[in-house]
């Protein structure tokens, strides 16, 4: 909010005079405000858009791994699961609330 000194001790808001200088640079600043906040929630989009597709990419080359271990190659097994731990490395390192998230939940059904 803008405050305009008028007087010994008196102070007028932007909302209350009629100065147009003043309305113009309070309508600016809330333009500027929206603007600041679409950009920032444009962001955030494309950084969580990042995050799971990086998290995606993680658990399909750790089933490659396990693949490769029922197919007796434990060297391709150990080569995949490294690159996985260097993924979640650094995924976790970027953004350490994502520790204790599920990335997967099944339910099994006796019959």
């Amino acid at each position: 909010m803008l405050m305009f000194f008028c007087g010994v001790n008196s102070f007028v808001s932007a909302e209350e005079t009629t100065d147009p200088a003043a309305l113009l640079a309070t309508s600016e600043q809330k333009e500027m405000e929206q603007n600041i906040e679409i950009e920032k929630e444009a962001e955030l989009e494309g950084a969580q858009e990042n995050v799971t597709k990086d998290a995606i990419l993680a658990i399909q080359e750790t089933e490659d791994a396990l693949e490769a271990l029922y197919d007796g190659d434990k060297k391709k097994a150990l080569a995949a699961l490294e690159k996985v731990i260097g993924k979640l490395d650094i995924l976790l390192a970027l953004n350490p609330e994502l520790s204790l998230i599920p990335i997967d939940a099944r339910i099994e059904a006796s019959t």
